[in-house]
């Protein structure tokens, strides 16, 4: 804040006059601190995707391309949860029928991903996983340097919040770079 601080005061204080601390004050949450605006490196990221994410907009397919060289996981989350309750509501056969057509479709939306990410100068990987959609997406944040997220993800039984209660959890709890498209 130091420079910025100099700056304005050299600048303004004579046309502030006595209102230059108030001024000061007041727009002192909209300056960047010296820290913030050290942009980190990433050279890794993790996008996290679930049935609930139908596609990824073209934005953020923009904003992938300006990570050359950059390592990307798309993971893939089937809620073990849901396939609990199905095999305890409709039995085991059921939930291996539920599974694999979770596991077809999760198949098939990471292929048109990897098709739509081919042309970039970026090291991709896909993994599919049975497990809890917010912690195992929370352990694994800790391997990345950014995470990019639908603000849909988790939202499957709340589709008409702006935003998933799942995804404000993730991002409350990494303190890393968050993107949410």
């Amino acid at each position: 804040m130091d420079v910025f601080s100099s700056m304005i005061s050299r600048k303004f204080r004579n046309i502030a006059g006595e209102r230059y601390e108030e001024i000061m004050n007041f727009y002192r949450e909209f300056l960047l601190s010296e820290e913030e605006m050290h942009v980190p490196e990433v050279s890794s990221i993790l996008m996290p995707i679930d049935g609930s994410v139908h596609v990824i907009p073209e934005k953020v397919y923009r904003l992938l391309s300006a990570y050359e060289g950059v390592s990307i996981l798309l993971l893939y989350v089937i809620d073990m949860n849901v396939l609990r309750i199905v095999e305890g509501t409709l039995g085991k056969m059921e939930a291996e029928i539920f599974k694999g057509k979770e596991l077809k479709r999760a198949d098939e939306f990471l292929r048109a991903v990897e098709v739509k990410l081919s042309g970039f100068r970026i090291s991709l990987r896909t993994e599919v996983i049975i497990g809890h959609k917010g912690d195992d997406v929370v352990r694994r944040a800790r391997e990345h340097d950014m995470i990019i997220v639908s603000k849909k993800y988790g939202s499957e039984g709340a589709r008409s919040l702006r935003i998933s209660p799942l995804v404000f959890r993730i991002v409350h709890s990494i303190a890393k770079p968050v993107v949410v498209y």
